[in-house]
């Protein structure tokens, strides 16, 4: 058997220089934004929206046009195309065109509106402020943007409060990556709140069952451990079966999803309910990359200062030593399993 040592490591750890991870680490802003531009891509297929993208045929760098980006946008609020040639709101978006029900539904509901002169421009490149406001206005944030400034200062500072900017470069035109990091982004946007007399602007991410993935999509984002996967277990007794994943203490169904690689680690994901409250698992992925060090032999050769509490390390083709202090409550998965015995006697063992 293939013998992974994989150290979770406690966030107190002093390390001695930064700890790799994986052969392909990415230290780039490029790459961390490619990154971010396909676990939004993953995140927006695991609720089942533009499938007909993927990691091959996406052009992170491809420009968004104004009728497109009112389909995408109708897609994500899950918003009914309106396809009544009597509502021809724009001389140039006849029913002949492709984005025309996209665009009169947004137009309905005073989410989308045109250029003037009854013109929508619908082969005009979006920038990324305009469409920072319509994700506001389907937000429900845009009276509160317009008490708060109006455009571009309200609306611009609103987006900034709900971060829905995060992550993407601003004052340019919206390229698909772009679009699909916000997109992302708006999940996690608290909504506002109202009542009989008022309405409240939360203008924070993630508080519940206000948030918009919960409200349009009845799912979540949580974060946690996995603690049994594939029936092994690193706590306790475990009576998970096959397709079941506990992350804490919360069993998830998880058909479909590989969940084994992640067993001990920290992850965030996505889940949600299904009619029988059982729970789904819908995307997964390890969070703190920083905080864990795989040790794979014969790929990295290694040793162990009982003294300094430290581990030394050599990868594969390099000659370059590397080493990091472990805190002494740290974690280590030997072979898919917690390991309680000594650090000493463990990588005697590789000698």
């Amino acid at each position: 058997m293939k013998k992974l040592i994989s150290f979770i490591i406690a966030a107190a750890v002093a390390a001695t220089m930064s700890v790799p991870i994986y052969a392909e680490e990415r230290n780039t802003a490029d790459s961390k934004y490619s990154e971010s531009v396909n676990d939004s891509l993953d995140i927006l297929h695991a609720l089942g929206l533009y499938d007909e993208y993927n990691e091959i045929n996406l052009s992170a760098d491809k420009e968004i046009k104004r009728g497109e980006f009112a389909k995408f946008v109708g897609r994500l609020f899950k918003v009914s195309e309106n396809n009544d040639e009597s509502k021809a709101y724009y001389y140039d978006v006849p029913k002949s065109n492709y984005a025309f029900g996209a665009v009169n539904a947004l137009t309905d509901m005073g989410i989308f509106d045109g250029t003037g002169d009854r013109m929508f421009l619908p082969d005009t490149t979006m920038t990324q402020n305009e469409a920072t406001v319509v994700l506001i206005r389907a937000l429900g944030y845009d009276v509160y943007a317009n008490e708060n400034g109006g455009f571009p200062t309200g609306y611009v500072n609103t987006a900034a409060r709900l971060k829905l900017t995060s992550g993407i470069s601003a004052d340019r035109n919206l390229n698909m990556g772009d679009m699909l990091i916000m997109f992302k982004n708006v999940l996690e946007v608290d909504l506002p709140r109202t009542d009989f007399s008022s309405i409240e602007y939360p203008l924070t991410r993630g508080n519940g069952d206000d948030t918009f993935i919960a409200e349009y999509y009845d799912a979540y984002f949580e974060d946690g451990m996995v603690t049994a996967a594939d029936k092994t277990y690193i706590f306790g007794m475990s009576n998970t079966d096959d397709d079941e994943t506990r992350i804490d203490n919360t069993t998830y169904s998880s058909a479909g999803i590989a969940t084994g690689e992640f067993l001990g680690e920290k992850v965030e994901f996505i889940y949600k309910d299904d009619d029988s409250d059982k729970k789904i698992l819908l995307w997964i992925k390890q969070k703190n990359k920083d905080n864990v060090l795989y040790l794979t032999e014969p790929e990295n050769d290694f040793s162990f200062k009982k003294d300094a509490f430290e581990v030394e390390y050599f990868k594969k083709n390099d000659s370059s030593a590397k080493s990091a202090v472990l805190a002494q409550n740290v974690s280590v998965i030997y072979n898919g399993e917690v390991y309680a015995g000594s650090l000493s006697e463990l990588f005697d063992n590789f000698l």
